[in-house]
């Protein structure tokens, strides 16, 4: 049966076909690949494989390369999302975000540490302004698990909406993390919990999601020396109001995007697929306006037609690519392979991985120090995490013996 194979294998590749370049997959990439697709050329752009390259493929987290690539074409490499800071004349402060994925407790700590070089010495109520997103804006394929990677998005949340826990044997709740001070929403989540570590995910309690952000920012307050008093709640800041301070986070958006590569990010990515169609076209951000922002880079920036994209970090199984699309992608990073996360110590490359779906694209250098530029995706039950390497490896193996 297996000889049957090799022969058939063998049979389609010598086959004149537009599908599968002439001296294309050998019997071995041919196998491993199965129902999938492959394109790899060098940097010249010489195709060395080239096989099913126009047909649709889901592309799952691979896509995350074409929103980084945007959101560096759309704001440059140097943008800093921004959060800013009012406070009227009865002391209230009022904080609008825009959706910058990582404010987290050491960004909060330097926001508070501005704020106190501004003067503000007393608060007497915080309001947070999340209104750059519209609410409970729901993705497709985003679950609502309570699994970290499930946090909801939103223009005004930090630590990834979700809160790091620990739970004593006693029964006392601390933070997980040294730089977060535990809050009272912290204590209430922690109720239900087992002794140990565990993040929760607030995506489920949008309302105390902003609260929570507005503890924490009460909290860095308090240990600089302000004094906070009455309530936190959500709201707008008043039309008639000037920011006092704008803060611009310390990570830039290439910062991000190397982050949201590395670790495939889901949040991070819709964050900025959130921000860039507010970006275009006028807060709040929807997901119709992310998907209109998205696909007009990618038709106007890198010439793409004929494909779907509805949302940024590739959970949707509506999104469809071909091999074509993404290499032209994969060029793009020709000038920033530094952002492409190392896998398997051979590949600089972004992996894409749902059940039945398994992609890597990006770049792999042989042993002789050629340098090429590739494409796998794959479909069906043998796609597995693991079989995208698989391919990769054999891909790898045939092209140090050229």
């Amino acid at each position: 049966m297996k000889i049957i194979f090799h022969l058939v294998a063998i049979i389609i590749v010598l086959l004149p076909s537009v599908a599968t370049h002439a001296r294309s997959l050998t019997p071995q990439l041919l196998q491993k690949l199965g129902n999938g697709t492959i394109l790899v050329e060098d940097m010249q752009g010489n195709r060395v494989f080239s096989h099913r390259t126009n047909e649709h493929f889901v592309p799952a987290s691979a896509i995350k390369i074409a929103t980084s690539a945007c959101a560096l074409e759309a704001l440059g490499s140097d943008f800093h999302f921004p959060t800013a800071i009012y406070q009227d004349g009865q002391g209230v402060l009022y904080v609008k975000g825009f959706g910058d994925p990582f404010l987290v407790s050491e960004e909060i700590a330097k926001l508070v540490s501005r704020l106190k070089e501004k003067g503000v010495r007393k608060v007497s109520k915080i309001v947070l302004d999340d209104s750059y997103f519209s609410p409970n804006m729901k993705l497709d394929g985003q679950s609502s698990s309570l699994n970290p990677y499930d946090a909801r998005n939103s223009a005004l949340l930090v630590n990834f909406n979700t809160i790091n826990l620990k739970k004593m044997p006693s029964g006392q709740v601390v933070s997980a993390e040294p730089q977060t001070p535990i809050t009272d929403l912290g204590k209430v989540f922690a109720k239900g919990l087992k002794v140990g570590k565990q993040r929760v995910n607030l995506s489920k309690y949008p309302d105390e999601a902003l609260i929570y952000a507005g503890e924490l920012l009460k909290e860095f307050m308090i240990r600089n020396g302000i004094k906070v008093g009455g309530q936190i709640v959500g709201g707008t800041v008043p039309v008639s109001l000037k920011p006092i301070l704008v803060y611009q986070s310390s990570k830039s958006i290439e910062g991000n995007i190397k982050d949201l590569l590395e670790y495939s990010n889901n949040i991070i990515a819709n964050q900025i697929f959130f921000f860039m169609g507010a970006y275009k076209h006028q807060a709040p951000a929807t997901i119709e306006k992310g998907q209109l922002a998205l696909n007009e880079c990618l038709k106007t920036r890198f010439g793409w037609d004929n494909f779907t994209l509805v949302e940024g970090s590739g959970l949707s199984r509506q999104n469809r690519v071909t091999a074509e699309q993404l290499m032209v992608l994969v060029r793009y990073y020709d000038d920033h392979k530094e952002l492409l996360p190392l896998k398997k110590k051979i590949f600089r490359a972004k992996t894409g991985t749902l059940t039945g779906v398994s992609t890597l694209a990006g770049f792999m250098t042989t042993p002789a120090g050629k340098t090429y530029r590739f494409v796998i995706m794959m479909k069906g039950p043998h796609a597995t995490h693991g079989a995208k390497f698989a391919v990769g490896r054999e891909l790898y193996r045939t092209l140090s013996q050229r």
